[in-house]
Order: structure tokens, then sequence, then C-alpha cells
């Protein structure tokens, strides 16, 4: 199935809503492209919201992953670990 595109999110606002969809399971692919194009400018304030709401979405969607026994989930852990380390500009 082709995924509609979602907008890149550059400020926190669509980095929650972005992160929402994610945390949701509400379309993967998509989700997964957004986030490896958005930029986010990291300053006091917002940096330590952006870093709560991104654990905790992390940790939702691996919470999901073990208690449904989810064989991916290691896929799940190398995804965000591309993101966060190799694909993600700050």
């Amino acid at each position: 199935m082709i995924s509609a595109p979602i907008n890149p999110p550059r400020i926190y606002s669509e980095w929650v809503e972005v992160l929402d969809m994610l945390r949701t399971k509400a379309d993967d692919e998509a989700v997964l492209q957004a986030l490896l194009r958005g930029t986010v400018e990291w300053q006091s304030g917002v940096a330590e919201r952006f870093a709560k709401k991104l654990t905790d979405t992390i940790n939702a969607r691996m919470n999901d992953a073990t208690d449904t026994e989810n064989l991916a989930a290691g896929c799940f852990s190398t995804m965000w670990f591309y993101v966060l380390v190799q694909g993600h500009r700050f």
C-alpha cells in the first residue's frame, strides 16, 4: 500500500503530531519518512520537551512490541537507531 506523504516536522508542535502518529501506529512507513526528513531547533525548553516526547513514544512502541510478543521489535529498534544516530539532523 502506498502511503500519503507526511510533511517533515520542523517545529515542536509538528513533531508532537508526527510522534503521536508513530505511537498509535497510524502509518509507520510515512511517519518514518517524515522523521528522516524532519529537523528541530535544539534550544532550551524545546530540547527537554522534545526528548521526553521522543522517549515516551519509543517506550510505548517498545512496550507494545514486548506485550504482543512482536518479533519485529528488533527491527523497530534498528530503525530508531538509524533515525536518531545516522539519519537525523539536529
